[in-house]
């Protein structure tokens, strides 16, 4: 039975059972590589690969390098952020940026103190609207201008 070509190029990826196969073909049964395509139905340059990828690391699949780049972020980095976090749990991630920045000359995007948080466990919580309208400043200023009204005058909302 022929084989049914695809028009359009798709990457199709074979089971490890399915490419075990095709070395027991090749070295138990002495297949060469169109019978093995025929018997298979699979593309000849498909077995061609397994059986280069079999003789030249006898094995079936390739193994990686490296598990992606290193974090940018060192381990003494994460836990001096955890226990920053500890002892202020209201920081923003700005607030973490300038302290790491600061004090282990590390300059790291926000997007990765985020990341960081989220790969140690921790979740971001909520600020509420009130919250976030407070100023530090504007109060202590406000509380300097009524300082010298008398507390029967002051009235509040």
């Amino acid at each position: 039975m022929p084989r049914k070509h695809k028009t359009a190029r798709q990457c199709q990826h074979y089971s490890h059972d399915l490419k075990k196969r095709i070395i027991y073909q090749s070295h138990i049964l002495s297949k060469n590589s169109t019978g093995i395509t025929i018997s298979l139905d699979m593309p000849i340059h498909v077995v061609q690969r397994v059986l280069k990828l079999y003789r030249d690391t006898s094995g079936i699949i390739k193994q990686r390098m490296q598990d992606g780049r290193p974090p940018l972020m060192s381990e003494s980095a994460s836990e001096f952020m955890l226990a920053l976090l500890e002892h202020s749990p209201d920081l923003y991630l700005d607030e973490i940026q300038e302290q790491l920045n600061s004090l282990h000359s590390l300059d790291v995007l926000i997007a990765t103190i985020w990341r960081t948080l989220r790969r140690l466990g921790l979740t971001n919580k909520q600020l509420s609207r009130t919250a976030a309208e407070r100023n530090e400043d504007l109060r202590l200023d406000f509380t300097m201008a009524i300082g010298d009204e008398p507390p029967n005058r002051v009235v509040e909302l």
